[in-house]
């Protein structure tokens, strides 16, 4: 999160909002990218600024920088991903795949039938907006 806040520092930005999500990129149903998404409708952001294209969704980056266009945001990628053959990135889509629904069968997320609460993981999504 320091290099993306440093980045709207070096840009000029003051006072950027920052929206945060513990959890999945999976999930489509984050509260805080919700709340993005609300606000570029509304017209109050109108540049998204993040580390990786992975933290802001795992699958349809190209669908929300789309619908961020359409609204008048942009989208600012930092860092790319380190090169990967297409095979690797298909294994590792895979996994998150089958850990995501595995952990919804188990009851991993919440409470589950084995009444037990998962730890957060302290993995967070990062958006920026201006």
């Amino acid at each position: 999160m320091q290099m993306a806040l440093s980045h709207c520092t070096g840009a000029g930005l003051d006072n950027p909002v920052v929206y945060t999500d513990a959890g999945s990129e999976l999930n489509a149903r984050r509260g805080r990218l919700g709340r993005l998404c609300q606000a570029i409708e509304r017209g109050r952001e109108g540049r998204v600024v993040i580390t990786y294209k992975a933290r802001l969704t795992r699958f349809g980056f190209d669908y929300l920088q789309r619908y961020f266009t359409r609204h008048g945001a942009s989208i600012k990628v930092l860092r790319q991903a380190a090169t990967r053959t297409k095979y690797q990135d298909l294994v590792d889509d895979l996994i998150a795949i089958v850990t995501s629904f595995s952990g919804r069968v188990h009851g991993m997320r919440g409470t589950g039938a084995t009444g037990w609460h998962r730890r957060r993981l302290g993995r967070r999504a990062l958006y920026l907006a201006e």
